[in-house]
């Protein structure tokens, strides 16, 4: 895996400067290449004040300097023409050049540029499309066409301006609902004003333009000073002026390789006029994307570039976030997603709820429901928590749960382990404190939709420069590193498992199968050496004891280069066992008792009662609850109130039990049950208090929300480390926001080790598809055809007649025929004999019993040798449409196999199964959709109205009767 690009890299103090052609660049060169002696550049060198002191101070010594000039004089002229030449050497920093051109902006008269105000970068994804291309000629290179592709979120689709229909539109709805939005009218004139405009929009026409009473009572609207004749094209936002391109080869640091000038006024998003000769755009064109800045053509050299670990895009702009997120949330594309919601299709229905129904707007409107979720993204995306409300499903949040969860478990999940096994001391307390705040499994942010695009909203930073505030905890910078390293060696571990490249077929399912949280448990004994030596050995094991933990220190050799100090060296014994009881919902209950019941019991009772067995006894009958949630929290609490006693008496070394446990008492019960007031200004008393609110706040939580959440935590507690990394940048965020930092909207996007691909079919190199699922189910049906070990398994070469065929069988087949019987149809439609019909069936028959009178068995006639269907009279013209049966056969097996991949790519993986249960002829074949184009338009309903004129006067009987009845 490359190495990333870190955020100083993208804003480098040389970059900064813009150094190609500045007069600071031209003084400097003048300078420079004027010194006739390395003194020179020594006496009049400048430290530039706006980039950071290093520790020890940088200086530009005798020996740069003179390598400096050695270097200059190198030059076939003698003279440097550009700055940047200098950062061939590797003692030229960027900190130096920086330094070079401020010195140069001395001479020049310049005024250096301020300092930087820290920005907050909202950076939005970008997605990227890379081609190569071979030398064209001996000597030439590779290049690597690449187009920048904006996403969703970057497309802003609001129109502030109302046409005079929607103004007219809004004013009739106000006045049929008495201006009052709260009323039984407007609820009853709302369905007609969503139906002429759609929820969003009529949501925004009714905040925009709120009533206005009349002298008479009647209400009109505020019609603004402009409104739109023309209907408003989605335009670009957040994109930056320069976008950087990096690409890291061979495992070595990402190198800028590109640097593209976006011009705004060419992102154009109009339809094309044909008739005027305007028929390109830079979604169509690639000259047209180069152009516009969103294309690049990088010169790879000339030997074959394989060795590109990644590519990544980024840019920030100077645009705030504000503006496209409220135009985001006022057309209607902006919501929450609950956590745990699927991102992708399921059994084809919609991935998240899009807020279709125009109730849902009109609610947001009188009462909104509650908005944390909301308020939590506003505040992520623009500083302010208000900005982007209401939202549509606004109350999603998960923050809260996960902090509770965390607070209520830390004494046994982190704690423990991390004061009394690793040894990391008092300090873990602290930690706690910390991890309640910032430690959230399930992310600070909930996920959000724009459109139907779902996006995960994630703080981030850098923890290889993490630098400490004057009021950031002290032991951060020290477990930034550890984190660093930590994920360092989770990344290799994860390098080394492998990925879907190269994977058989269980490995590929495996990882197709895998979900987000952990969907079984196992426990294991864990037992100490010394405890298991003292067992054997009695009191007499000192060299036996050596020499059993040089052995565990070696097993242990990766974990122990970590700054831990074990106090007892702890070992597996027996297998993994699986979690027979559930995670959260007991159901060993006592009669009248419920889960709320037994988390208050938890947080009420005496911790020495919860430690010594009386709560267990005299509320359960000595059987403890069989919920994996309820255990920890009872462990947790026990913990907590004896971590409060031992640190009383300052007693902050890990809570040791003896070896051998008398059968009173342990040491922990003993702590506990002395448990008595929570002295102040302790981290044990506090993490004791934070414990007992969050039971509260557990206790009050619907269980099916517990059991995803606490599935989160447990596996964070198992080997998850990446919530930890986010809490860094998470708390880091908060603060900067609280402080009014300002924010500003970018880009980023990454391609991992792209590689020079076979061009496909087409004159163009390319692979068309009817719709991009099909294109997916063409790639995936490739790549098996190629890499699997049995070469014909996945060969398919499919002619339009045979797949006409095989798409008549199907359908046959649906209508409830079962397959041989529809083959045997099929042979007597080519055979169109009557006689020789008869033989078939005589001779082929499905049944003994049929005698003859039904349809004949036609795999068994396509199985027959061909000798044997002579002598029944067949002939070659015969056998020559047989063959093209067995290769429609061959085609509706293919088919079902393509209709399953099909249905995979898409989400749908009910309906893959059923394509795969069909192709084992244990079901009916599904529609092949597979074959079919998708609609690439939009259903538009057209509703007509006539209006008739009503009867005038009274019409007689007689006027209508029949003359049968008038006679």
């Amino acid at each position: 895996m490359p190495t990333p690009i870190e955020p100083q890299d993208t804003n480098d103090p040389a970059r900064r400067l813009r150094i190609g052609g500045s007069p600071a660049e031209q003084a400097a060169l003048d300078w420079i290449n004027s010194a006739r002696d390395p003194i020179e550049l020594v006496d009049k060198y400048e430290f530039d004040p706006a980039v950071e002191k290093p520790k020890p101070p940088r200086e530009l010594s005798y020996e740069l300097a003179k390598t400096m000039l050695i270097f200059r004089d190198d030059d076939a002229q003698g003279t440097l023409k550009e700055l940047i030449e200098l950062k061939a050497l590797p003692e030229v920093t960027d900190a130096v050049l920086a330094d070079l051109l401020h010195t140069g902006s001395q001479m020049a008269g310049e005024q250096p540029p301020p300092p930087q105000i820290p920005a907050i970068g909202v950076l939005l994804p970008v997605r990227l499309e890379t081609r190569f291309y071979p030398p064209e000629a001996a000597g030439l290179s590779w290049r690597l066409c690449l187009r920048i592709i904006p996403d969703r979120a970057s497309l802003d689709d609001h129109d502030p301006l109302a046409s005079r229909d929607e103004l007219e539109s809004v004013e009739l709805f106000w006045q049929q609902a008495d201006g009052d939005i709260n009323s039984d009218a407007a609820a009853k004139a709302w369905p007609l004003f969503v139906s002429r405009h759609g929820g969003p929009r009529a949501n925004w026409l009714a905040r925009a333009f709120p009533p206005v009473m009349n002298g008479d009572g009647t209400f009109t609207i505020d019609w603004p000073a402009e409104v739109n004749e023309d209907p408003a094209t989605t335009h670009l936002r957040g994109f930056p002026a320069t976008i950087d391109v990096w690409i890291a080869r061979g495992g070595a640091g990402p190198q800028l390789a590109a640097q593209l000038a976006v011009d705004h006024g060419l992102v154009d998003f109009s339809l094309p006029d044909f008739d005027a000769g305007d028929d390109t755009r830079w979604w169509t064109s690639f000259d047209q994307a180069l152009a516009a800045g969103l294309a690049a053509e990088i010169d790879l050299g000339q030997s074959l570039p394989n060795d590109i670990d990644a590519l990544y895009v980024v840019g920030l702009s100077q645009e705030v976030p504000d503006d496209l997120f409220r135009d985001h949330v006022d057309a209607g594309l902006l919501a929450p997603i609950a956590p745990g919601s699927p991102t992708n299709t399921v059994h084809g229905e919609p991935a998240a709820d899009l807020a279709q129904n125009g109730g849902v707007w009109l609610d947001l409107l009188r009462n909104p429901p509650d908005q944390t979720g909301a308020s939590q993204i506003s505040q992520t995306l623009t500083g302010d928590p208000d900005r982007l409300l209401p939202l549509p499903d606004g109350d999603t949040a998960a923050r809260f749960l996960n902090q509770n969860l965390v607070r209520a478990l830390w004494p046994v999940l982190w704690g423990h382990p991390f004061k009394d096994i690793l040894g990391l001391g008092a300090a873990v307390h602290k930690a706690g404190l910390w991890a309640g705040d910032n430690l959230i499994p399930e992310g600070p942010s909930p996920a959000l939709r724009i459109g139907s695009v779902p996006y995960g909203l994630l703080p981030t930073s850098s923890l290889v420069h993490w630098t400490p505030d004057n009021n950031d905890p002290a032991f951060e910078v020290v477990m930034a590193d550890h984190l660093a390293r930590l994920r360092a060696d989770w990344r290799a571990a994860a390098e080394t498992a492998g990925n879907v490249e190269n994977a058989d077929t269980a490995k590929l399912l495996d990882l197709l199968s895998r979900t987000a949280s952990s969907r079984q448990y196992a426990w294991r004994n864990m037992t100490s050496l010394e405890q298991l030596l003292g067992v054997f050995l009695g009191g007499a094991f000192g060299f036996v004891y050596d020499h059993a933990i040089d052995w565990w220190e070696d097993l242990a050799s990766v974990p122990l280069s970590y700054p831990i100090d074990p106090q007892r060296h702890f070992i597996a014994s027996g297998w993994p066992q699986d979690l027979a009881i559930p995670l959260v919902m007991p159901d060993n209950l006592p009669p009248g008792v419920s889960f709320t019941d037994v988390i208050e019991m938890i947080r009420q009772t005496y911790p020495g009662q919860l430690a010594d067995g009386t709560l267990l006894h005299e509320a359960f009958d000595d059987k403890m609850p069989n919920s994996l949630l309820i255990r920890l929290l009872w462990a947790a609490r026990v913990m907590a109130a004896a971590e409060v006693v031992r640190a009383t008496r300052e007693d902050v070394g890990p809570m040791m039990e003896h070896l051998s446990l008398p059968d009173e008492v342990t040491q922990l019960q003993r702590d506990a049950q002395m448990f008595d007031v929570l002295p102040p200004g302790l981290a044990a008393s506090d993490i004791y208090l934070r414990l007992q609110d969050a039971l509260q706040a557990i206790a009050e939580t619907p269980v099916e929300l517990l059991e995803r959440a606490f599935k989160a935590v447990l596996d964070t507690a198992i080997y998850r480390i990446d919530p930890w990394i986010t809490g860094y940048s998470w708390r880091r965020l908060e603060a900067l926001i609280d402080q009014k930092y300002p924010m500003q909207l970018g880009i980023y996007g990454w391609v991992d080790n792209p590689k020079p691909g076979t061009p496909g079919p087409t004159e163009g190199g390319l692979l068309h598809a009817p719709s991009p699922a099909q294109a997916f189910t063409s790639i995936v049906l490739r790549d098996k055809a190629i890499n699997d070990p049995q070469t014909d398994r996945w060969q398919m070469d499919l002619t339009s007649s045979a797949i006409r065929t095989a798409a008549r069988l199907a359908d046959e087949v649906r209508l409830g025929q079962h397959l041989h019987i529809v083959i045997g149809r099929e042979v007597e439609r080519i055979v169109a004999d009557p006689e020789l019909i008869k033989r078939l069936r005589d001779t082929y028959r499905l049944r003994q019993e049929h005698a003859g009178r039904r349809v004949c068995n036609g795999k068994a006639v396509l199985d027959a040798a061909e000798v044997d269907l002579t002598n029944l009279g067949l002939t070659t013209l015969h056998f020559d449409q047989f063959d093209a049966l067995r290769e429609a056969l061959n085609a509706y097996g293919d088919l079902l196999i393509a209709e399953g991949v099909y249905h995979v790519v898409s989400g749908r993986t009910e309906m893959a199964g059923a394509a795969m249960d069909a192709a084992a002829g244990m079901a009916t074949p599904p529609e092949l959709e597979v074959l079919q184009t998708p609609r690439s338009g939009r259903s538009v309903a057209t509703t007509v109205a006539f209006c008739l004129p009503g009867a005038s006067g009274t019409v007689a009987p007689t006027a209508t009767a029949s003359p049968t009845a008038l006679a």
